[in-house]
């Protein structure tokens, strides 16, 4: 239920929405801090909806929506809304989403509340949809990648003059970025909401404002069985022709990438007292940001855990026994 909207909750989702406006327009101004000022955009909007109700993260989200239409047009206030604003509400709104465990069989002195896995997945399908959406307003296609490449060449010749790329160069480049940025910009920006998600939990809970108890990440951040079949299907049309293909490849993408998340989290798990963890740990994540095809290795073993489990508070209204 969305809590109603007092003051307090208008006030503090004002000062979010101006807090993400003010790291996204940061961001579009370019700068060493300008990546990872977007990366953390989300955070105002998510800790806001966790510590003073929907209501706040929802006036946080059209504050920053509004103040990118304002800046930058109707389409940056798209891409805002999409990418950043309205999966951040939906998160927070989730996390705080809780029910009596006697409705599920448990004790009548306890609340359940809403599964990390479930979190993920519907953050994994609304992501995938934002830029399907993104990707058929902005003309996703051959082209797209080509001009990336054209780009991306200028640049090698820019920096080393000596660079003579082959005739077949560009070609080669354009079709193998038509074909992975579908399915990594979803991942990697699954991956960015999942860490924002992380950081605004653990800050609320140091505030004193957050009812949710811990959750432990290393054993529920996995994605529940029904995101198996989805990726099967992303997959599948992925290898449809024409441009239909970008869709299941945004599809397989963004489920891929909670996968990993769930790999990547029983790989924790899985080291918990062990002597080495912390050498292993720094290994796994070296591989990853050096060898690409190590991402697939996490993905399946994200595959084969599909548990979910929730955390369990006490209730502080108990029903009559």
């Amino acid at each position: 239920m969305l809590n109603q909207l007092s003051a307090l909750s208008l006030g503090v989702g004002l000062l979010a929405g101006a807090a993400s406006a003010a790291l996204s327009a940061s961001a579009m101004a370019g700068g060493s801090l300008a990546i990872t000022l977007y990366f953390i955009s989300p955070l105002p909007i998510i800790a806001a909806g966790l510590g003073w109700g929907t209501a706040a993260a929802i006036t946080a989200a059209m504050v920053s929506i509004a103040a990118a239409g304002l800046a930058s047009g109707p389409f940056s206030a798209l891409v805002v809304a999409l990418t950043n604003s309205v999966p951040a509400v939906v998160a927070a709104h989730l996390a705080g989403l809780a029910r009596p465990a006697d409705e599920m069989g448990g004790r009548s002195d306890q609340i359940i509340w809403y599964p990390l896995a479930d979190i993920l997945f519907r953050l994994a399908l609304m992501i995938a949809a934002a830029f399907i959406i993104l990707g058929i307003a902005a003309g996703y296609g051959p082209h797209f990648g080509a001009e990336i490449a054209a780009e991306m060449t200028r640049a090698l010749q820019s920096a080393d003059p000596e660079f003579a790329p082959g005739p077949d160069f560009e070609t080669r480049l354009a079709g193998f970025l038509t074909r992975l940025l579908p399915a990594a910009q979803p991942a990697l920006s699954l991956i960015i909401f999942c860490g924002n998600l992380y950081l605004a939990l653990g800050l609320v809970r140091i505030s004193g404002r957050s009812l949710r108890p811990h959750d432990d990440w290393p054993t529920a951040l996995r994605m529940p069985k029904l995101a198996l079949a989805v990726i099967a299907v992303g997959l599948i049309v992925s290898f449809v022709p024409g441009n239909i293909s970008h869709i299941g490849t945004v599809i397989a993408g963004a489920m891929a990438g909670g996968f990993l998340l769930a790999g990547l989290a029983q790989f924790h798990f899985r080291t918990r007292g062990r002597a080495w963890r912390s050498v292993m740990l720094w290994l796994a994540y070296l591989a990853l940001g050096l060898f690409a095809f190590m991402v697939f290795f996490f993905v399946i073993a994200g595959m084969f855990d599909t548990s979910k489990s929730a955390p369990v508070s006490g209730n502080p209204n108990p029903p009559n026994t």
